[in-house]
């Protein structure tokens, strides 16, 4: 039963590393999407 245990306990661990990596994407995406888009409104004015 413990074994059963600690194989939950590193899926969770794994999916929390796979989680924080793609906020961390996501958070550099908006990132990006934001100068894109204020670097397009200072050339089109």
């Amino acid at each position: 039963m413990a074994e059963i245990e600690n194989g939950w306990e590193a899926a969770a661990a794994d999916n929390r590393t796979v989680y924080s990596g793609f906020l961390g994407l996501t958070k550099w995406a908006i990132i990006l999407i934001a100068i894109v888009l204020i670097l397009m409104a200072i050339f089109l004015t």
